[in-house]
Formats: C-alpha cells, structure tokens, sequence
C-alpha cells in the first residue's frame, strides 16, 4: 500500500481568516485565480484581507473559464511573471483550481511554450494554495490539472503533478450555490469515490473512499430534495476532500474518461457528464460484489437502486446513439483510463454502460 498527499489541509468554517497568516507566509507576492462567483461568497474577500493583514501584494486574474483552456494558462502566465509573482492562490471550483496549478507552473518557467505541459520532464513551479468554494473536484488534494486542449476537441490532465502546499476549505462559502451546482459538484464528487474504490489500484485509498461514500450516501436525500444545511455542506466538503485523496492515488477510470467529449462538444457540466455514465458503470461493473458492497455504503441495496437514483437526480436528457458510439471508441484509445479500469472492454460493453443516456 502507497499513500502520498503533501498538502496541508484546513476545513473550518474560517478556514482562511483563521489561517491567514499560513496563506501569507508562502510568499510575498501572490498571482490570484479566481472567477467571478468567488466576490459572491465572500471567498475573494476573506484572501484579499489575509494577504493585506500581513502586507503581501496580489494581482487578480478573475476570468477563469469554465473549463479552462492552454490558452488561456498561457495569458494567466504572462500576467504573473509581468507582477512578479512568486506564489499562486486558485479560488473557487475545480476550473480556477486546476488553472492555479498549471500557471504556477508556467510562471516558473517563463521560458517554455504551452506544450511543455503535456510533456514528460522535471519542471519546478511556485508553491500553489487552494481556496475551494465547491465540494466537488477536490483538485485543493491531488496533483491534477485538467485543461482543455482545443486542438484534440477534449480536456486533459497536464503531465505534472502540482499539489498545492496549503488547502482552505470553508464549507461556508458553499451557501451560495444554486441547486444545479450542488448536485453537479456532489456528484463530481460520488464518481472520485466511485472511480477509486473499483479501481485496480485501490490499495491506497480503500479508506478514504469508503469513508466518502459513507457522507456522501448520508446526504444524498438532502443533495436530491434541497434540504442542505450547514451540516449537509460540512459532510460534502468533507465527501469532496476523501474523493481528491482517493484520486491522487488511483487517478480516475471510465466515467470520467467518457465525460471529457460531452462536457466539450454539448457543454454538459463537469460533474453532471461523469455521472451521466457512472450509473451504467456500476451497474455493469464485472466484479459484481464489489460493485454491490460500493453501493451499500452509500445506502443503497443493489447497483440497479443507485442507477435508478443517480437518474432521478440528473434528470438528464439522453444522447444520440452515434454519438455514444463516438465516445466509446474514442476512450478505446485512452491507455491511461482503462489500464485503471482493470478488465477487459469493447465497445458493445462500453455502450452497455452508457445505455442510461441512449435514445
């Protein structure tokens, strides 16, 4: 068993007014990234004051994209080698985050052309802290930066690893969030923990992942219904963090590998692509009793229950059948995401976990 996370972590209703001297002490003069709901919540306004507290100077880039692209680490490159910077901050959800991480990168080595991210080689980077303002990626714990590369039509996590130093997790500023949001983030969320705990390479994480599907099936009703509360957001922060650890050692699998083409080419959220095929995923997972015991922790009695859940709960339209045909040929090519899977596959399989979404 291999277990590895570096990152200092905080999850506290205060997390970076009561660690804002930890925030400040990275450095002296720190690059921002962030979107523009992080003025909303009250995220941006809580790091700004840290920072000032203990006389740090900041420049802010808050036009994050969705899904942010090479491109635009690029222009977040030129902005803080311009200022200076010698640390980054990310604020807000998965995009900001992963962003934060590959522009770290790149402003330590203003030198190099985007394409270095996508290659195989020791590259330094600044010391990177993350302020989630969702419970969904967990990115504030993994070495993951998912970008998305127009050249391929598809996103893609960059060829090194970036942990940040230092995690601030406030569940308070989860209180801003439509109802839309919550359940795509959660359910981002449910396929890290899923994704890991099948996995082949599970061994490092059969305690993080089973602990987050515990939370996360003792909230799923209140996700559903809208009935979220301090307590409901405590739990998925917590959930979100357990879900980032077990990735950071698995790395994800076939939900999140079939995603990437409707989040690109249909604009489908993150989150709500993965769990579009991670019903389908369990319920035809070959190793039947692990798919089984998964599901009960989350609260369910048979892989067919949580399918029927996870349906209600998106409520998503279903895809043309070329296009899922598409998409499970393309992940026929995708090494890294089936070596983790562990069983052999074809397309009639891969089609059979898509089903749910197949008109």
């Amino acid at each position: 068993m291999k277990f590895y996370m570096p990152t200092r972590l905080y999850i506290d209703n205060k997390a970076v007014r009561d660690h804002g001297a930890e925030l400040a002490a990275l450095g002296s003069r720190a690059f921002i990234v962030t979107g523009s709901s992080s003025a909303k919540n009250g995220s941006l306004s809580d790091v700004k004051n840290a920072l000032e507290t203990q006389g740090v100077k900041y420049d802010i880039f808050d036009e994050t994209e969705a899904n942010p692209s090479v491109e635009q680490i690029m222009i977040m490159r030129d902005r803080a080698v311009k200022f200076g910077a010698d640390f980054v901050i990310g604020i807000g959800g998965g995009s900001p985050l992963d962003a934060a991480k590959a522009a770290a990168l790149m402003a330590a080595n203003p030198d190099k052309t985007g394409d270095v991210l996508y290659q195989k080689c020791e590259l330094r980077h600044l010391p990177v802290a993350a302020v989630p303002t969702t419970a969904g990626t967990g990115s504030e714990v993994t070495q993951y930066s998912i970008l998305t590369r127009h050249e391929k039509h598809t996103k893609k996590s960059i060829s090194h690893a970036v942990f940040p130093v230092l995690a601030l997790d406030d569940p308070g500023y989860l209180q801003t969030l439509p109802h839309k949001t919550v359940i795509d983030t959660a359910v981002d969320t449910l396929a890290h923990l899923i994704e890991s705990r099948l996995s082949k390479n599970h061994a490092g994480s059969i305690f993080t992942a089973e602990k987050g599907l515990e939370l996360w099936g003792g909230c799923k009703y209140k996700i559903r219904d809208n009935k979220l509360d301090e307590q409901t957001f405590l739990q998925l922060m917590y959930a979100s963090v357990l879900g980032g650890m077990s990735i950071a050692q698995t790395s994800t699998s076939l939900p999140h590998g079939l995603s990437y083409k409707l989040t690109y080419e249909l604009g489908v959220a993150h989150g709500r692509a993965c769990g579009m095929y991670l019903g389908g995923y369990v319920d035809n997972y070959p190793d039947k009793s692990l798919a089984e015991t998964t599901v009960k922790r989350l609260g369910f009695n048979t892989t067919a229950q949580f399918k029927a859940f996870l349906t209600e709960l998106l409520n998503e339209k279903p895809l043309d059948k070329a296009f899922a045909l598409e998409n499970a040929r393309g992940l026929m090519q995708n090494k890294d995401k089936l070596k983790n899977h562990g069983f052999e596959l074809d397309e009639e399989k891969l089609l059979e976990m898509e089903n749910m979404y197949i008109k």
